[in-house]
C-alpha cells in the first residue's frame, strides 16, 4: 500500500520562513475573497483541526537542504551505462554494496524488497537514508521508513523532521515507535516522546541518566 510523505500533504518552505515547519500548501492564484470582519462560528458538529505538524528549526531545514543536495550528487556519480548495470544487479547490490552511488539509486527502484535491503544496508549513508526516510515517494512502504530511521547513520535531523509528522499520516507508525528506540534520536526528543508516554523513551532516558 502506498505511503504518502510530509511532502505529499504540505508543499516545501524556503528555509527559515517562520512557524509551522518546512511545509506550506499550494499556492492558489484565484482571486481571494476579503477576509470577514468576523470569523464565523462554528456549528456544532463542526471541529478544529489542530496543527499537525511541529514546527521545526531553521538549522534542521538548513540540514535537510544539504542532505538532498548530497543525495543528488550521489546520482550524478552514476552514467547511464552504470545505473543500468545496477538494476540489473539490484537484489544482490542492495545488500552488498558499499559505493554511496549505487545505493543511492537502487533507494528509488521500485522493485520488491530493493528499498528495504538499502535501508538496511549497514553502508548506507546519511543522504540516502534521509531520502528513504522522508522523501517524497507514491510507493515508499512505512517498513522501509522505519528501517532508515533505525539506521545507525540516520542523520538526527532526519528523525527530528520524522517526529516532527508523526501525527500526518503514516508517520504515526513511524514517529512514535521507531524514533523512541532509533540509536541517533536525540535526548530532547526522547524527552518529548517520554512526555507523551512512551516508555521506550521513559526507559533510554533512566539509562542515560544512570
Amino acid at each position: 500500500m502506498s505511503t504518502p510523505s510530509p511532502a505529499d500533504v504540505m508543499r516545501r518552505r524556503p528555509a527559515g520562513t517562520g512557524k509551522g515547519g518546512q511545509f506550506q500548501e499550494k499556492l492558489n492564484d484565484a482571486p481571494v475573497a476579503p477576509l470577514a470582519a468576523t470569523p464565523p462560528t462554528p456549528a456544532d458538529d463542526d471541529f478544529l483541526i489542530p496543527d499537525l505538524v511541529d514546527e521545526i528549526p531553521e538549522y534542521v531545514t538548513a540540514e535537510d537542504e544539504r542532505l538532498r543536495a548530497e543525495y543528488r550528487d550521489l546520482w550524478k556519480r552514476l552514467n547511464a551505462k552504470h545505473r543500468s548495470s545496477t538494476y540489473g544487479e539490484a537484489g544482490r547490490l542492495s545488500t552488498t554494496s558499499t559505493d554511496p552511488a549505487e545505493l543511492a539509486v537502487l533507494s528509488q527502484l521500485q522493485a520488491p524488497g530493493i528499498s528495504l535491503n538499502v535501508a538496511q544496508n549497514p553502508a548506507t549513508p546519511g543522504p540516502v537514508l534521509h531520502m528513504l526516510a522522508v522523501g517524497e515517494s507514491d510507493f515508499r512502504d512505512p517498513e522501509v521508513r522505519r528501517a532508515a530511521v533505525a539506521h545507525p547513520n540516520c542523520p538526527e535531523a532526519t528523525i527530528r523532521i520524522v517526529w516532527a509528522h508523526r501525527r500526518v499520516l503514516d508517520y504515526p507508525g513511524i514517529g512514535k515507535t521507531a524514533v523512541p528506540s532509533a540509536p541517533n534520536t536525540p535526548t530532547d526528543v526522547l524527552d518529548d516522546a517520554a512526555a507523551e508516554g512512551d516508555e521506550t523513551a521513559a526507559e533510554r532516558l533512566r539509562t542515560v541518566a544512570l
